[in-house]
């Protein structure tokens, strides 16, 4: 099975020389690495075509931001398996015989991707002692599944079936932060998830020009959650998205835009705060 590898590309010359390495160096070879260079302004682009490897492609636009730019390098893929990873993430090497491991064991119809999880560090040195074997499974309800308190999975740790995005939907452009999360609603409202609950990769939290580094607009932040006809599985997740974007408006000092989204769900203030008491009660365990 071959897979494209998708890399967004922006102002990240001092992290993507190890991301770009962190695949190369996968024990599972059967890929190819494009990286799409959203139009980077520092050296990031040198970087890149310094390192010879004949399964990497570079494609070069336009500033568009990272959702565009994971579209284009989704549009651009050879092959029906896509992962996506970002400019300032790595992997273990072990990260794509995984996920090929769980697809190969579970994959039909029904599955739109497969997923593993991650840890956050300061640190560009995957720590080994952090892999634990884990058997793949078929995640029924996405939405309770995702409800947790417990990070799942993020960009750099969903490998998925382009026949199945582009059937759903792409990522939306309009959006700066949270684009991700609109993306998987869409995938896995209409498939399923393979997940195998072993970490693979690191969020690499030093990393240049985060979006989590500054206040995000409401405007440019989903955050914009339809609460009709939804199960209580639904419900119980975009009570979660609500909560996580207060919180987040919260540690940034943005009190007013945090006010405004605690006015818009006004009417999910008891689930809301069933979030943040489940995700207290997992601090102090």
């Amino acid at each position: 099975m071959m897979i494209s590898v998708v890399i967004p590309l922006y102002n990240k010359e001092r992290s993507i020389q190890d991301t770009i390495n962190s695949v190369l160096n996968q024990s599972y070879a059967n890929f190819e690495l494009i990286i799409v260079n959203d139009g980077s302004t520092d050296d990031s682009l040198e970087v890149v075509v310094s390192m010879h490897d004949p399964r990497i492609i570079v494609v070069n636009k336009e500033n568009g931001g990272v959702s565009s730019a994971r579209n284009l390098g989704i549009h651009k893929s050879s092959y029906e398996y896509i992962a996506f990873l970002d400019g300032d993430d790595i992997w273990s090497p072990n990260h794509l015989e995984i996920l090929y491991g769980s697809l190969s064991l579970l994959d039909s119809d029904c599955i739109g991707g497969a997923g593993t999880t991650f840890y956050k560090s300061h640190h560009k040195i995957f720590d080994q002692t952090r892999f634990k074997k884990s058997e793949p499974k078929v995640i029924d309800d996405y939405f309770e599944f995702m409800s947790s308190s417990t990070g799942r999975f993020n960009s750099s740790t969903l490998l998925v079936k382009k026949s199945k995005i582009l059937e759903t939907g792409l990522f939306n452009e309009s959006l700066k932060y949270g684009e991700d999360v609109e993306f998987w609603i869409k995938l896995f409202s209409n498939y399923k998830l393979i997940y195998n609950n072993c970490v693979t990769a690191v969020y690499y939290l030093a990393a240049e020009n985060r979006s989590v580094h500054y206040v995000m607009p409401l405007e440019k932040r989903f955050h914009l959650f339809d609460y009709s006809n939804k199960s209580i599985s639904e419900k119980k997740y975009l009570d979660k998205l609500v909560a996580l974007i207060v919180l987040d408006y919260f540690q940034q000092g943005a009190y007013s835009h945090m006010f405004k989204i605690l006015n818009l769900y006004r009417y999910r203030i008891l689930g809301v705060m069933g979030y943040f008491i489940r995700l207290i009660i997992k601090k102090l365990k």
